[in-house]
């Protein structure tokens, strides 16, 4: 599957101008529909379809387990999906399901927002973990390095997962920051990875919903190359993960729970 596509281009260099080509992401509607109902519209990068939608539906509380899944198919674009007998998922859908709207932060009513910023519903974080401030300026490299299509196109955002010892797992890329990280904690709960016990980095501002997809998945240390905002660092409190920004070179800013990393 293409992810990008060659275009003409002006550019305009040192008061020059000339004909060229450059790379640029593509981006298409990803529809997830649950139980016959359409659910959420994502504008995403194709490829990694399966692991965005559970991994989307896992950090939005939507699923809790893999297993709830009875069938999943997907073809052009869309996604269906079929619970278990038994699962009453109506409250889950109650709360973010979107009207069929393109999502592009966090979903629901604006109380929802509240309550997610206070931590309301949201388990704690409480996961032991420690890692070495070496192995997460290491592993920013290392996710930089791979980011294969933002080197060729400048247009994605990445996250990746890396073990306490700085080993990468999974990494992802894509048009939207949620949708990278949503990517890489679907493939980490579709092979059974322990996300107690790993850490998780990504290019993305750290606002209320990206915090909140790291603690129903458990991960205790999320670092990011960009800032956190104010509700991202609420809910970071709120949840007990170690919330860090501005992750660059050999230096990083740790919001909350400094005890994590080890200097």
């Amino acid at each position: 599957m293409e992810r990008t596509e060659s275009i003409k281009i002006t550019r305009l260099k040192d008061g020059q101008a000339e004909e060229t080509e450059d790379k640029v992401v593509k981006e298409n509607i990803l529809v997830i529909r649950v139980n016959g109902r359409q659910v959420v519209g994502l504008v995403y990068l194709p490829g990694e379809e399966r692991e965005l939608v559970f991994g989307h539906l896992f950090t939005t509380g939507i699923i809790e387990k893999v297993d709830e899944v009875q069938d999943y198919s997907y073809s052009n674009y869309t996604a269906n999906l079929k619970f278990k007998e038994g699962i009453d998922v109506e409250d889950r859908l109650a709360t973010c399901v979107t009207g069929g709207r393109l999502v592009t932060t966090a979903c629901g009513p604006p109380e929802y927002f509240v309550q997610l910023k206070q931590g309301v519903g949201i388990p704690k974080v409480l996961s032991k973990l420690r890692v070495k401030s070496e192995k997460i300026f290491s592993a920013a490299k290392t996710m930089s390095k791979y980011s294969v299509i933002f080197r060729e196109t400048g247009g994605t955002h990445a996250a990746a997962l890396f073990t306490e010892e700085g080993d990468l797992l999974h990494l992802s890329e894509d048009v939207g920051r949620h949708n990278a990280v949503d990517k890489v904690i679907g493939a980490s709960i579709l092979s059974a990875v322990q996300l107690e016990k790993s850490f998780l980095i990504s290019t993305g501002r750290q606002t209320v919903d990206m915090v909140v997809k790291a603690a129903r998945a458990g991960i205790p240390i999320v670092a990011s190359l960009s800032a956190a905002t104010d509700s991202g660092i609420s809910a970071a409190e709120s949840t007990n993960i170690t919330l860090i920004g501005f992750t660059r070179g050999r230096r990083m800013n740790i919001y909350t729970q400094p005890q994590r990393v080890i200097l």
